[in-house]
């Protein structure tokens, strides 16, 4: 039976039950405590992550993906800290967000992806935890330091077999992205263009689909966080329509939800958006998407099936 690296270890594919592709268990500023400890609240972002994974477990959700890499707060000691304590896996991201370090800039691809193969294959920093997915992104435009790193993560995942999930934001990007992976031979059936669904767009989201490619519908629950999306009601309305065309089997699911943030400009966005948490699908987007014409076995294709299938396709190539 194939197997998927979580913070508790390898865990059997047939066990990751409904899984949220795109969530965060909190996005830290390690940068900032390693110079400065006395700002770091672990203890708090740890106890108020145990409270949101109990209330994912009382919903049936089995798996959650954090797509947080190690220069957007990435915290492995925290995350092992809540995987002890849930039954609820936890998949842990290798990659790289669109603010790539200084250090980076200038690198050939190859040696980006020697760091993401090494965090896939041997552990993350000293610990045992091994990245079970690829995290890229890019914003507003692909500037060249974003082309090297989703080059960089094309070859990791074609090293590796590891799927990928991106942020593509604006939403558009997503065809830009899928033409670079299409150019490193990346086969776009295993990868995810993230952050999809915002907009009432369905011809575009055929488009990236209909390439092979699976979309992320995976803002659930964020309503103002830019003036050109739609609410989640809108969201509900395109999945359901993409479902009625037969795209089921390559759409996935998430809030982009975040345990603990102590980024300062954070805080308002989530008083202007209540339904930001992790369990709005199972409470209210499941039974909408239900309402809305999507069939049991639909839903169970995007959180279970798509999912899984993302995670089995194992292997070089």
């Amino acid at each position: 039976m194939p197997t998927v690296q979580t913070a508790r270890g390898p865990v059997e594919t047939s066990e990751l039950g409904r899984t949220f592709m795109h969530e965060h268990v909190a996005i830290r500023g390690t940068d900032v405590f390693a110079h400065w400890p006395e700002l770091d609240e672990s203890a708090a972002c740890v106890e108020a992550s145990r409270e949101r994974f109990a209330q994912l477990e009382e919903r049936g959700v089995g798996t959650i993906v954090d797509v947080t890499p190690a220069n957007l707060g990435r915290d492995i000691a925290l995350i092992e800290q809540v995987q002890a304590s849930t039954s609820v896996n936890i998949i842990v991201a290798t990659g790289m967000y669109w603010n790539v370090p200084l250090y980076w800039q200038g690198r050939d691809p190859d040696e980006m992806a020697d760091a993401f193969v090494r965090e896939i294959e041997q552990g993350i920093g000293e610990t045992a935890v091994r990245a079970g997915i690829i995290k890229l992104a890019s914003h507003q435009t692909i500037e060249p330091v974003h082309e090297v790193l989703l080059r960089a993560g094309a070859r990791a995942h074609r090293r590796t077999g590891v799927p990928i999930t991106t942020h593509a934001m604006p939403q558009e990007l997503g065809l830009e992205q899928q033409r670079i992976f299409r150019e490193e031979g990346a086969d776009l059936s295993r990868l995810v263009i993230g952050h999809q669904g915002n907009q009432p767009t369905p011809d575009y989201y055929r488009e990236l689909m209909d390439g092979g490619g699976v979309i992320g519908v995976d803002n659930f629950g964020i309503e103002q966080a830019n003036p050109a999306w739609h609410e989640s009601s809108g969201r509900v309305e395109v999945v359901a329509e993409l479902c009625a065309d037969g795209y089921a089997d390559r759409i996935v699911l998430a809030h982009d939800s975040v345990g603990c943030i102590d980024w300062a400009g954070v805080q308002g966005l989530r008083d202007r958006n209540p339904n930001w948490v992790s369990t709005y699908i199972p409470d209210v987007i499941a039974p909408a998407l239900l309402e809305a014409g999507v069939s049991e076995a639909q839903l169970e294709q995007m959180l279970v099936e798509n999912p899984r299938r993302l995670f089995e396709a194992q292997g070089a190539y």
